[in-house]
C-alpha cells in the first residue's frame, strides 16, 4: 500500500511539473528601454503583461486592445501623454481588465459626439471591469470618458480644464470615488446604478443622487447630478465652472430654484424629465443657459417643465452658432415666462433643426429677449403659443418662426432690431396678431415662403418695410392692420 501510495504522489507532481513548465508567465516591459513607443509596447505585449513608462512626454494616440496594465514610472506629474491627433482619444480601451494608471493626458480636443470618441483622455469603449486610477487629465473634451461600459472603476484622478471632467454615456454600474474636478465635472447620459462618491468640484461636494425622492440638496455643492429622482429641492446654490452645473436625468417633479449656474461649458442647469419648475436663476455665459431635451429618440419625454423669471445672459460659445442659447427647448408642452435673456446668440430657443422630431405644445410667455442675435427662435414647432413678448434690439430677428405650423404670435412687441421685427420663413396655418413692430431695419412683419397664414391686427412703425407677403400662397392680410413705414 505504501508502495502505491508514493508511486500515485509521484505521478502527481510528475503533472504538476509539467502543466507548470508549460505556463507562460507575465512580462513587463519599459518604455522607452523595450520599446520607444507605449503604442509599439502595447502591440509586442501580451494579455497579463505589464508596461511601464518612465518620465517624459510621450506624443501619441494609444489603443489599448488586450488585458493589460499600463502606468508611469512616477506618477502623473513626470509622465505626460499628449494626444498625437487631437480627434482620437490620448488612451482607447477596448478590451476588458485592463488598468491605467499613473498619467497626465491632455490635448485630446476633438468633437466627442461627432468622432465617436474623439476628443476624449482616456476613453473606456464598451469594455468592463476596468481601472483608472491617479491620473491628470486636462485640456481634453472629455476627461476620462466610459461609453457603453461597466463594472469599471475611475478613482482617485483630476480632471482640470475639459470641457467634461468624466462622461457617462450608456454606462452602468460603475464606481468613481475620491476624483477632483477643477473648472469642470461630470456628465451623465443613458447611464445608470452607479456609485459616485467622495468627489469634489472646485473644491466642494460633487453631489450625486440616483433613485432618491423627496429630499433636499444642502450641501454646499459644486455641482449637482440628479438621476432617476422624484421631488428634490435644490436651492440656493453656485453651481458655476462644472462643465454642467444642474443636471437631472429622468428627473421629475423638482424645484430648482435662486442657483447660480453660470460659466459651465455646457449648460448651467440641464433637465431631462417632467413637472419640474426652475425659477429664479441666473445661468449665463454658458453654452445653454437653461437646456430642457427629450430623449434621443423621444424615449424619454419632458413636458410640463415651468421655466419661469430666470435670468440667461450671454450665452454664446464660440462654434457653435446655431445652437448657444439662453434657454432651449427641444421638448414639447412646456412653459417658458417672465425670463430675461440678453447677449446670446439665441435667446430663446425651440427645436433644434430640419432632421428632429416636430415639437408641440410650447408656450413662451412675458419673457425680454435684447441684445441677442435672435431673440426668440422656433424651428419644427407645432401649436405653439409667442405672446406678450419684447424683444428688441437683437442683431437679427426679434422673433423667427421656421419649418412651423398652426401656431399663434400674438401681443408681442418686436422693436430696434437689425432685421425683421418678426419673420415667419417656409411655414403654415399660423397666426400672426395684435403685435406691436416698430423700428426695425428690415420688416415690421414679414411672412416669407409661406401659405395659409393670417395676418390681423397688428401695428408696424417706422420700419424699413410695414409688413411684407413674399412667396406666399393663401395667406390672410386682415385690413385691420395698421402700417406705418419710413418716407
Amino acid at each position: 500500500m505504501k508502495k502505491i501510495n508514493l508511486v500515485f504522489i509521484l505521478a502527481i507532481a510528475c503533472a504538476l511539473f509539467v502543466c507548470a513548465s508549460g505556463v507562460v508567465s507575465a512580462t513587463t516591459y519599459y518604455v522607452p528601454d523595450n520599446h520607444e513607443k507605449i503604442q509599439w509596447a502595447v502591440d509586442n505585449a501580451s494579455a497579463g503583461d505589464t508596461i511601464i513608462v518612465r518620465d517624459g512626454t510621450y506624443t501619441e494616440n494609444v489603443d489599448v486592445n488586450k488585458r493589460l496594465t499600463i502606468r508611469s514610472e512616477n506618477g502623473s506629474a513626470n509622465c505626460i501623454v499628449q494626444a498625437a491627433i487631437t480627434d482620437f482619444p490620448v488612451f482607447e480601451v477596448t478590451a476588458d481588465y485592463v488598468n491605467i494608471s499613473g498619467f497626465t493626458v491632455k490635448d485630446a480636443t476633438g468633437d466627442v459626439e461627432e468622432s465617436g470618441f474623439g476628443g476624449t483622455g482616456i476613453a473606456l469603449n464598451s469594455v468592463s471591469h476596468c481601472n483608472v486610477s491617479d491620473n491628470i487629465a486636462v485640456n481634453n473634451t472629455a476627461g476620462i470618458g466610459l461609453f457603453y461600459s461597466n463594472y469599471s472603476i475611475i478613482e482617485n484622478n483630476t480632471c482640470d480644464s475639459n470641457s467634461f471632467g468624466i462622461g457617462l454615456g450608456d454606462a452602468n454600474n460603475n464606481t468613481l470615488i475620491s476624483n477632483i474636478f477643477v473648472n469642470n465635472g461630470l456628465f451623465v447620459w443613458y447611464s445608470h446604478d452607479n456609485i459616485v462618491e467622495d468627489n469634489t468640484v472646485n473644491g466642494k461636494p460633487l453631489v450625486y443622487l440616483e433613485g432618491l425622492s423627496d429630499a433636499a440638496v444642502t450641501d454646499d455643492a459644486g455641482q449637482v447630478i440628479l438621476v432617476n429622482c422624484n421631488n428634490i429641492t435644490v436651492q440656493g446654490k453656485d453651481l458655476s465652472y462644472a462643465g454642467v452645473g444642474i443636471e437631472l436625468w429622468e428627473t421629475n417633479d423638482s424645484t430648482i430654484s435662486n442657483n447660480i449656474a453660470s460659466n459651465n461649458n455646457l449648460a448651467g442647469i440641464f433637465i431631462l424629465g417632467s413637472n419640474n419648475i426652475l425659477k429664479d436663476n441666473n445661468a449665463s455665459n454658458n453654452h445653454f443657459g437653461i437646456a430642457v431635451f427629450s430623449g434621443l429618440f423621444n424615449d424619454i419625454v419632458s413636458v410640463n417643465n415651468i421655466i419661469e423669471n430666470n435670468t440667461a445672459n450671454n450665452n454664446a460659445v464660440e462654434g457653435y452658432p446655431g445652437s448657444s442659447c439662453g434657454i432651449r427647448l427641444d421638448a414639447s408642452h412646456n412653459i417658458v415666462r417672465e425670463n430675461k435673456v440678453s447677449g446670446n446668440i439665441i435667446g430663446i430657443g425651440v427645436g433644434s433643426g430640419p432632421d428632429s422630431y416636430i415639437l408641440i405644445n410650447n408656450t413662451i410667455s412675458c419673457n425680454h429677449a435684447t441684445d441677442n442675435i435672435y431673440g426668440i427662435v422656433f424651428i419644427n414647432s407645432s401649436y405653439s403659443v409667442v405672446e406678450n413678448n419684447i424683444a428688441s434690439n437683437n442683431s437679427r430677428f426679434g422673433i423667427f418662426l421656421s419649418s412651423s405650423s398652426n401656431s399663434t404670435i400674438t401681443n408681442n412687441t418686436v422693436e430696434f432690431n437689425n432685421d425683421c421685427g418678426i419673420n415667419v420663413l417656409n411655414s403654415s396655418n399660423n397666426t400672426v396678431t395684435a403685435n406691436t413692430a416698430s423700428s426695425n431695419n428690415g420688416s415690421g412683419i414679414r411672412i416669407c415662403e409661406s401659405e395659409r397664414d393670417i395676418i390681423s391686427n397688428n401695428l408696424a412703425l417706422n420700419n424699413s418695410w410695414g409688413i411684407s407677403l413674399q412667396y406666399c400662397n393663401n395667406s390672410v392680410m386682415s385690413t385691420f392692420n395698421c402700417r406705418i413705414e419710413f418716407g
